[in-house]
């Protein structure tokens, strides 16, 4: 990533509140709850879209290098009017302004709806590869209904387009098969 920083204020991503999730105990063996932070990335700012570029080399995920592309078009000026939003899951639990890459264990990357911003449309929804479902001894647990749980008290309606392995996730999460042929679930309050 070569972007030019000159004349930029530099923001931080904001905490928007906490994800409920299950993390191993120093025995490894059982799960205890845990709650990492929800946050909101600032497209205004270098060290958001620095970490987002990081998280998509560490996981080496075409998803997260699309997210990170797109941030840093809102942070060079070509895109300017585009209704964009960006949220990770971290372990972090303060000084927002730098987020650390190593600690982001969930990206999602979503569009509010043109008629309600109550209504999202979520794009791209990964979690870190290490932590997704079948991972034996993981780390940290339920790492995706934590963040389906914290996006639902955001909004009204999430509407996205599933993979075809996700479907059942999404169903167990309240979302109803909306468009058979694109796999669009949608869940609504």
């Amino acid at each position: 990533m070569n972007i030019q920083t000159a004349n930029r204020m530099n923001f931080k991503a904001k905490y928007i509140q906490p994800t409920y999730v299950k993390k191993l105990d120093e025995s490894g063996l059982k799960y205890i709850p845990e709650k990492l932070s929800f946050v909101k990335l600032d497209k205004n700012s270098f060290s958001d879209v620095s970490a987002i570029t990081a998280v998509a080399k560490m996981w080496r995920s075409r998803l997260i290098e699309e997210v990170a592309s797109t941030l840093e078009k809102f942070l060079t000026g070509v895109y300017r009017t585009l209704s964009y939003d960006a949220y990770a899951i971290t372990t972090q639990k303060k000084n927002f302004q730098k987020l650390d890459p190593k600690k982001i264990v969930c990206v999602i990357d979503a569009s509010p709806e043109l008629k309600d911003k109550r209504d999202i449309f979520v794009y791209d929804f990964e979690v870190m590869p290490e932590l997704q479902r079948g991972q034996k001894n993981a780390a940290y647990q339920k790492v995706g209904k934590g963040t389906i749980e914290s996006l639902k008290c955001l909004c009204d309606r999430i509407t996205l387009k599933s993979l075809y392995s996700a479907t059942g996730f999404y169903e167990a999460n309240g979302f109803k098969l909306v468009n058979k042929d694109k796999l669009i679930y949608r869940w609504e309050r």
